[in-house]
């Protein structure tokens, strides 16, 4: 398959630029990610920017051009929808950047209709969710040991905190679009806590921003209703704001390997995060899912 991504002609890796620091974001075109980049792009970062639009990719990188001339800049399309494209990017990305100080998995959505699939044969929401975000984090995890930073971001709102268990997921499809986008994020925590658990070098940063006024609110308010987004928007958090909390805990020195963090300040890990027999048992599901990829 043809990877499309964009690079200055002249561009070779390196990381002798003084102070400069690589971060990588997906889900970078709108929303909290593409105000974080709004944020960054004045700081001392190399930005490597992943969505699944070209256009809105260029367009965002035509203005941070603009606005920083100097900045390095580099875009990747993918589309999380797709195993096989997350697959067959990351291992470009890989192979572009043997360095990502911090790796940021923004990327997320609420299937819009219930009981939604997969062309790959899983459930919407677990697949964007968790599963892409997985097999990126896998492929990408020895560049972020690489670095000097090894720090991986994940926007982790409104995780499922209840007792799960296994024999649940015969039955996910009858759950409705919030439920199971709950338990995708519940899957993607246990999945950050069992690697904290292997790699301790590691400084893993949950972020719970809570419920942000992005495009995927927007669209679930019916078309009737829009005139209301005006009284919505006053009682949910705006991505800018969220994004100048993410800047200031990318910067936070963090003493132990995992981290939750709401706005900026650190909450205590649900005691279901901390299952370790739960995280060992969605690790074996996950990974049988993923058999067919080379990790």
């Amino acid at each position: 398959m043809k990877v499309n991504v964009k690079m200055e002609d002249n561009w070779i890796y390196s990381n002798s630029q003084i102070n400069m620091k690589t971060i990588l974001i997906t889900g970078s075109t709108s929303g909290i990610g593409k105000a974080l980049v709004y944020h960054l792009m004045d700081d001392q970062f190399d930005l490597i920017l992943v969505g699944r639009n070209q256009l809105l990719l260029d367009e965002l990188e035509k203005f941070v051009k603009k606005e920083v001339p100097k900045r390095r800049i580099f875009t990747y399309v993918m589309d999380f929808g797709k195993l096989e494209d997350v697959y067959q990017v990351s291992n470009v990305i890989k192979k572009n950047h043997p360095q990502i100080d911090y790796l940021y998995h923004n990327a997320g959505a609420v299937p819009q209709t219930k009981n939604a699939w997969t062309k790959d044969g899983h459930l919407e929401a677990l697949q964007i969710n968790y599963l892409s975000m997985l097999l990126m984090n896998e492929i990408l995890l020895e560049n972020v040991l690489n670095s000097s930073e090894k720090t991986i971001l994940h926007t982790t709102s409104m995780s499922a905190s209840k007792k799960f268990y296994m024999d649940e997921i015969s039955m996910m499809s009858q759950y409705g679009r919030i439920k199971i986008y709950g338990i995708s994020k519940l899957f993607s925590r246990l999945y950050f806590h069992h690697l904290a658990t292997i790699h301790n070098d590691l400084k893993i940063k949950l972020i719970n921003p809570g419920i942000v006024f992005t495009n995927q609110i927007r669209h679930m308010i019916p078309k009737p209703l829009r005139f209301l987004e005006g009284g919505v928007r006053l009682f949910i958090k705006d991505p800018n704001q969220v994004a100048g909390h993410i800047k200031s805990i990318i910067k936070k020195n963090q003493e132990v390997p995992i981290e939750l963090y709401k706005g900026n300040k650190i909450e205590k890990h649900a005691k279901i995060n901390l299952d370790q027999d739960l995280q060992k048992e969605v690790m074996m599901y996950s990974m049988d899912l993923l058999k067919g990829y080379s990790l």
